[in-house]
This record gives C-alpha cells, sequence and structure tokens, in this order.
C-alpha cells in the first residue's frame, strides 16, 4: 500500500499533497504505530520473543513438548520442563500440554493410602476420633498406653447403648441392659433353713448329705427370708427357681409314673411394714416318680418362675415352701408312698450390676 498519491512528473501539486500526506505518519522513537502484520528476519520460527536490555526482539527458541518459559532474574527466561518429585508430583508432558497428577486420587470422595499419617495436633497415647466435621481429633478421657485402654466418663459397649449393653459407670460400676443381663444362682442349703415349730419338715442323710423330709400324709411347710440384692435387675419376671429331690421308695403299682408336687409362695414387703405373710402368688412344680425306678434317684423340677413387678434391690420376699399334698396349686394327685427328700432349694436372680454404687 503507497503511503502518498503518485507524483506526477514537474506538478508540484501533486508533489505538496504527497508531503501533507506524509506529516501524518508517526514513525518516530515515540510514536506507536500499528501494522497489521510484520516480518522480522533475525527472528526464530515458532519461537516465543523477548525485549532485550538494548531493547531490540529476540528469539526465546522453539519450544520442544511440555516447555513452557521460566523466569531467570536479570537473564532472559528460560526454556524448561516442569519437573515433579517422587512420591509427591508426576508430571507427564506432551504436545501442546502439561499434565500434573499426585501418586493416588485425593478427591473428596477418594480412598486414599499411606503408609502414616503425622498430625501435629494430636496428642500421643489418645485414641484418635473423627469429628463432626470430619476432622481427627483426640480426647483426654480416652487413651491406650502399654495395651491398656483408659476411658475417663460413662462407657456403653455392645449395640450401641439403645437396647441390649453394657454401661461402666465412672466409678466403675456395671449396669447391663437386655440381653447383656444374666442370672446369678442363689442355691438354699437345707442345713441354713429354719424350721417352723410346728409343720415343719423331718430331715435325714443319705451318702452322709442332709436332706429335708417332706412327708406324703400331711402338709409340711418351711419359710425363708430372702433380701433383695443390690445387683438384683427389676422386672416382670426377675426370680426363678426349682426344686431337686428324691424318693426312698418309688411306686410300684400299676400307674407308670406318680407325682411329688412342691409348692411355692413369696410374699415382698419393705422396711417399715409389719410382715404379716399374705401370698403375692405362687406355684406347684411337679415332679414325675417312674414306677420301679431306682431308689434314691435324683430329680429336678421344671422352673418356677416368680412374678416380680414392683420388686427393687432392697426389698425383703419371705419365700414359703411346702410339699403341696392339698393341691393348692397342683392338679395332680401327689404320691403317697413316703417322703420327698428335697436337697436342694435352687432361686436364680436376674442381675444387671457387678460393683457397687457410689
Amino acid at each position: 500500500m503507497a503511503l502518498t498519491n503518485p507524483i506526477k512528473d514537474n506538478d508540484w501539486r501533486s508533489v505538496r499533497q504527497a508531503i501533507q500526506q506524509l506529516s501524518h505518519l508517526r514513525l518516530g522513537p515515540d510514536s506507536s504505530p500499528t501494522f497489521v502484520s510484520a516480518t522480522f528476519s533475525g527472528l526464530t520460527a515458532n519461537s516465543l520473543v523477548y525485549a532485550t536490555s538494548g531493547g531490540t526482539i529476540a528469539s526465546l527458541g522453539a519450544a520442544t513438548d511440555g516447555q513452557i518459559p521460566i523466569g531467570n532474574t536479570g537473564n532472559p527466561p528460560t526454556l524448561a520442563t516442569l519437573t515433579g518429585t517422587t512420591d509427591q508430583v508426576n508430571v507427564a508432558n506432551a504436545a501442546g500440554s502439561i499434565t500434573l497428577s499426585a501418586p493416588q486420587d485425593i478427591a473428596t470422595d477418594s480412598s486414599v493410602t499411606f503408609a502414616n499419617v503425622t498430625d501435629s495436633a494430636l496428642t500421643s497415647t489418645r485414641v484418635v476420633l473423627a469429628s463432626t466435621a470430619g476432622l481427627l481429633s483426640d480426647s483426654a478421657n480416652l487413651t491406650f498406653a502399654s495395651n491398656v485402654l483408659a476411658v475417663n466418663g460413662t462407657t456403653k459397649l455392645g449395640d450401641g447403648g439403645t437396647t441390649n449393653y453394657a454401661q461402666f459407670a465412672t466409678d466403675g460400676e456395671l449396669t447391663l441392659y437386655g440381653t447383656a443381663r444374666s442370672w446369678k444362682s442363689y442355691d438354699i442349703d437345707p442345713t441354713s433353713v429354719k424350721h417352723p415349730s410346728a409343720n415343719g419338715p423331718g430331715s435325714t442323710e443319705y451318702e452322709n448329705h442332709y436332706y429335708e423330709a417332706y412327708d406324703a400324709s400331711s402338709m409340711e411347710q418351711i419359710f425363708y427370708l430372702w433380701h433383695v440384692p443390690d445387683d438384683y435387675a427389676a422386672g416382670s419376671a426377675s426370680v426363678r427357681g426349682h426344686f431337686g429331690l428324691m424318693v426312698a421308695n418309688p411306686p410300684t403299682d400299676p400307674d407308670p409314673t406318680e407325682i411329688v408336687a412342691m409348692g411355692f409362695e413369696y410374699y415382698k414387703f419393705e422396711a417399715g411394714e409389719v410382715n404379716t405373710f399374705s401370698a403375692d402368688g405362687g406355684g406347684a412344680l411337679d415332679i414325675s416318680i417312674v414306677q420301679d425306678e431306682t431308689a434314691y434317684t435324683w430329680h429336678e423340677s421344671a422352673t418356677g418362675v416368680c412374678t416380680t413387678t414392683g420388686w427393687e434391690a432392697g426389698d425383703l420376699v419371705m419365700f414359703r415352701f411346702f410339699r403341696d399334698i392339698d393341691a393348692e396349686y397342683s392338679a395332680n394327685d401327689d404320691y403317697d408312698g413316703g417322703d420327698a427328700l428335697l436337697g436342694v432349694y435352687h432361686l436364680e436372680y436376674l442381675r444387671d450390676k457387678l460393683g457397687a454404687a457410689s
């Protein structure tokens, strides 16, 4: 593109017009001319350019895959690739791209694997917990050292502390809930039972062991006062028991079996109440004696369950044990062939504690 109109020979007017047109151009050292394109023969093809210290334009050089200009204080930029760090950042160079990656996925939903992690906010020997924000934390109330787990505060073990679990209080008392509770045996030795002045069973020995001899012809009974223990678990059926006995004279008549019916009654009262026995409940446990069985064969009754609604630790319960020859509770006729030799009054109660409350 011409800078002026053509100058005609011996035409001063065209000369003046050309000079006037050139006067509008700004090509001095302080000018900012605009060009559609410019060609510099001293530059390298496919190269970035930079300004030298003298203000000239120079080539940085043609970059290979992954190369970028990197600053070099006081000197022209340097073409170089990014360098990764083993086990920290991986770098992959390609034509027109640089890809950075970690040794493993680190997204918020990734599952990462490390040989170990150091968190300066955690304290040695304390058990690590996940806080509500998902951050790792610890507590002075939960430590593990020398193979000992120490918990300061109430602790629940089991199903999460809703139905079936064991709870340790701060004083060490253990309370059991649901199926974590256990039955504790409380055998009453016949030798420890005081006989009433009337209608009490006799006594005998067999193989050097003491037995209560309950007669088949008259109702005989004993009473036993039980103090409900501190580890008793309150409920509607928290006490049960059975009898263990034998007979010296098994039946020989045609009836293949006979029944020894042992009855039980109970009455619960508290300190400050008058102890007047009036049964809260009871029942009979039938024990089958087989015709012509060997004398002194040991038998244990089925389990009888007490209705214990309202019973609490510290209450007093009076038990009455008797041979139910008058069918107070049993629907069967009692065997009348001789004494029933009772060797054990076996009680069990449901407990839910170990240790003593503070």
